[in-house]
């Protein structure tokens, strides 16, 4: 069975919606590093929990680190967080907070005045070309300063990838990543549960796409006026699919790798893509498929997944098991969504990383480097991620019997529900630009339990796709692959959306389609990526 890619995309996609804008201000001293040459008082005096071997305090001196963030509508300024992360690393943290369409000026204008906070996040194209300039820490210089980086990234078999995707050319890596972002699950296929119940339909098993074909067919015939399979994601439905055909490409970077043959294609050009548009053009022609299911808005797909007998199978984040019985009680109670396992011939789920590039940098031209290094190590210990994503226990929450965490403030414990951002007003939790790590026990990791349900579906039944490379390019040949990918890809759904909607498309309509990819860079592209795996491997 083929290997494919697992794009960091979606990760990407994620991360970027929470730390849009993370910025700054001028801060310190531009030249010296007054503590280059110093080793940190590393007594430990109290107990924080699993500080990865990190001895606390960092410092019994006065020092001051500063850190870039923007977090909107939060001030994180002198927090209970800041003040507990003083008391156990014996570092004032000052929160640099502005607003985020200012951010990218801000990390230009520190970068050309070399007057830089300790601590900023940058792209990785930033982080190594100035990296390689002196400005940030290179961190493999300090991997005995840093044990947490150093044990969960570079001991690690499972997470040393990201050294080998991220390093520069010299062989020096600047960024921080983020860890335990992402659920294991967030978006799987659903069905109408009280419909199912209601025939006596069975749920299709993984990888059974004719058995799910059979299921729509059999909803059709119950209500003749139905679209029994929906959406709303637009051309995200395809790579959606792609994973149970075999393909994984993101949003953007539809490259697949192919482990028997270890080479890359470009996924839309696969003959397994062609095989996945037969499967949807054989539903859409039967009328199976929603014929607006690469148009329909938001509001026009709830419409028709919330009405009582118009779509009854659809794609989608996994809240919405909870969100649509919730809209619909009062005309429909007996309403319920449940998860139901991929199709497609390899009945496998795209898989996310638990690593992101999140690009924590450390400024190479301040004083107070290494307790700012130690400081990051710190928040990705798993003491120091429980501090940040969930607070003090015994003082701020306690664990229930379940591992629960609950608040004992009586603001929050008056709350119908905790939200993040109540954390972040009250106690200065979960600045976007500031966690490198999650607790999993966090409220953030909190599922339903149809979320639940959704996740144990996936994990226990082990249908996650592989995980594969994310490699590293030129800016020369990144900036191209950019450029191709982009021009495929919006052929590649214009084509895909005609294939389908068009009975007679067939082989003729796919080779046309495949020569018209080649006239597009599709040989270049490929090329590129064959390279660039040459490269990794020899690493």
């Amino acid at each position: 069975m083929k290997k494919r890619l697992i794009s960091l995309i979606l990760v990407v996609i994620v991360v970027i919606s929470m730390f849009v804008g993370c910025g700054g201000k001028k801060s310190g001293n531009n030249n010296t590093d007054q503590t280059s040459n110093e080793t940190p008082d590393t007594t430990q005096t109290a107990d924080y929990g699993d500080t990865g071997g990190l001895k606390l305090p960092i410092t019994t001196k006065d020092v001051r680190v500063t850190w870039m963030t923007s977090h909107p509508n939060v001030e994180f300024a002198d927090s209970p967080l800041v003040k507990e992360l003083k008391k156990r690393t014996g570092v004032y943290l000052e929160i640099q907070n502005v607003p985020s369409d200012v951010y990218q000026e801000k990390v230009n204008t520190s970068l050309a005045s070399k007057q830089m906070p300790n601590i900023m996040n940058v792209s990785a194209a930033i982080a190594n070309t100035y990296g390689e300039q002196g400005a940030f820490v290179p961190l493999n210089k300090y991997y005995d300063l840093i044990p947490n980086f150093k044990s969960v990234i570079v001991d690690n078999p499972d997470n040393n990838w990201y050294l080998k995707s991220y390093s520069t050319e010299a062989g020096n890596i600047y960024g921080w990543p983020i860890m335990d972002l992402q659920r294991k699950v967030n978006h799987l296929y659903m069905y109408r549960k009280d419909i199912f119940d209601k025939h006596g339909l069975t749920v299709w098993e993984a990888g059974d796409t004719e058995g799910f074909y059979q299921t729509l067919k059999k909803l059709k015939e119950l209500y003749p006026n139905s679209v029994p399979l929906s959406s709303k994601m637009g051309n995200n439905f395809w790579w959606y699919q792609q994973a149970g055909w075999g393909l994984y490409g993101g949003t953007t970077q539809g490259m697949s790798y192919d482990e028997e043959t270890k080479t890359w294609e470009y996924s839309r050009t696969a003959p397994e893509f062609k095989d996945m548009l037969d499967f949807f053009q054989k539903l859409y022609k039967e009328g199976l498929l929603d014929p607006e299911f690469l148009t329909n808005t938001q509001n026009d797909w709830i419409a028709k997944m919330a009405a009582p007998e118009t779509s009854f199978v659809t794609f989608d984040w996994i809240s919405r098991m909870d969100l649509f019985p919730m809209q619909v009680k009062a005309e429909n109670p007996t309403y319920e969504l449940s998860p139901a396992p991929p199709i497609g011939p390899t009945g496998k789920h795209f898989q996310l990383s638990n690593l992101a590039w999140y690009g924590v940098v450390i400024s190479n031209l301040t004083e107070n480097k290494l307790e700012a290094l130690q400081l990051v190590d710190y928040l990705f210990s798993p003491s120091g991620a429980t501090l940040n994503t969930i607070g003090v226990e015994g003082e701020w929450f306690n664990f229930d019997e379940n591992g629960v965490p609950v608040y004992t403030d009586p603001e929050l414990k008056a709350l119908e529900k905790i939200e993040i951002n109540n954390l972040a007003e009250k106690y200065g939790l979960w600045n976007q630009s500031m966690y490198v790590r999650t607790d999993r026990r966090s409220l953030y990791h909190k599922l339903t339990p149809k979320e639940q349900e959704a996740n144990d579906l996936i994990v226990n039944n082990n249908l996650f796709t592989p995980m594969d490379p994310i490699l590293s390019f030129s800016d020369a040949v990144l900036e191209r692959n950019n450029e191709i990918l982009t021009n495929l890809d919006t052929k590649a759904y214009e084509f895909a959306a005609k294939y389908v909607m068009n009975a007679n498309y067939g082989e003729a309509e796919w080779n046309k389609w495949i020569s018209e990819a080649k006239a597009l860079g599709l040989d270049e592209i490929e090329k590129n990526y064959n390279d660039a795996q040459k490269k990794y491997d020899a690493q």
